[in-house]
């Protein structure tokens, strides 16, 4: 479940990047706003890095690679495109939405693994309640002819 919710979390914050960028905020303030949304604290805690190093000069791109752990370097690639075609809105939507469909896929695999599983332990609960039920139904000629 970590790399679900690491990719989550990107997700969000490659989304929230590219909305609030496209609307003309500049890059701190949406970096602040999208650290806000990122839902984690160690994510957050990098994001201040970040604009501690863009605010030294650095590039988007370039702040971002100094953790590849956490901006995978598809993430690095895709902003550093973006900033060079002046287009970086448009590619943190598509990096967003990449990783939403990856979220996707792999809660649907998870789903699918899952499944099998929650089948047997159902019938299992079924079957208890049933001999629960049935059991001293059973029993009961037995007594009845004992006494």
């Amino acid at each position: 479940f970590g790399p679900l919710a690491h990719k989550t979390g990107l997700a969000r914050f490659a989304r929230t990047l590219a909305t609030l960028y496209a609307s003309g905020v500049n890059l701190l303030a949406s970096l602040e706003a999208a650290r806000d949304l990122a839902g984690n604290r160690y994510v957050a805690a990098l994001i201040d890095e970040v604009q501690a190093r863009i605010s030294k000069g650095e590039s988007l791109s370039q702040a971002l690679a100094h953790d590849p752990d956490v901006f995978v370097p598809m993430f690095t690639r895709m902003v550093s495109i973006g900033e060079e075609s002046g287009e970086l809105d448009r590619m943190l939507d598509q990096v967003g939405h990449h990783l939403e469909r990856e979220v996707d896929h792999t809660t649907r695999r998870l789903a699918a693994m899952i499944e099998p599983a929650m089948t047997v332990v159902l019938g299992a609960i079924v079957m208890f309640v049933a001999l629960a039920l049935y059991l001293p139904l059973f029993e009961l000629p037995g007594k009845v002819m004992g006494k």
